[in-house]
């Protein structure tokens, strides 16, 4: 089965908190370098993106990131890599957030609130920290209206 992962570094206000990078260009290379194996096209490109989004300052939009593959190709193992190089607690640090859409965001009957749930959710990550990371598994399976304009 094919699915999707998908993840955000939402910046916003530079004024607001941001967390320190843990060493974060040299760790997070050496680790893709090293534990990513048959994806050769991710240490390039994920490194790449993060070191243009976390040395600009103050950047207009935030940094997403799209990773496709069948169950088990490292999407989230990647998205791991990049918070444990990224926040000194890695996927534990209060600036990362893991939504599941097939969990969260499965009854079609409740686009309207879950709209208003993310939105919150996503306000409040940023609030906390100018550039907290959002991670959406299985972002393949969010009811296309949710994401959609208002």
């Amino acid at each position: 089965m094919r699915t999707l992962l998908l993840f955000v570094f939402v910046s916003f206000l530079a004024q607001q908190a941001s967390p320190e990078p843990v060493s974060l260009f040299t760790e997070l290379r050496r680790d893709l370098r090293e534990l990513v194996h048959g994806q050769h096209l991710v240490i390039d490109t994920v490194e790449n993106a993060i070191r243009a989004h976390w040395t600009n300052d103050n950047p207009k939009k935030p940094l997403a990131m799209s990773f496709h593959g069948f169950t088990g190709s490292g999407k989230n193992y990647v998205a791991e890599i990049i918070a444990n190089n990224t926040f000194k607690k890695g996927m534990r640090s209060n600036f990362v957030h893991q939504i599941v859409a097939s969990s969260e965001f499965y009854d079609k009957d409740k686009i309207s609130e879950y709209k208003v749930q993310l939105r919150a959710r996503i306000l409040d990550a940023v609030k906390k920290c100018g550039r907290a990371m959002i991670i959406f598994d299985e972002a393949d399976k969010l009811p296309e209206q949710l994401l959609g304009k208002r």
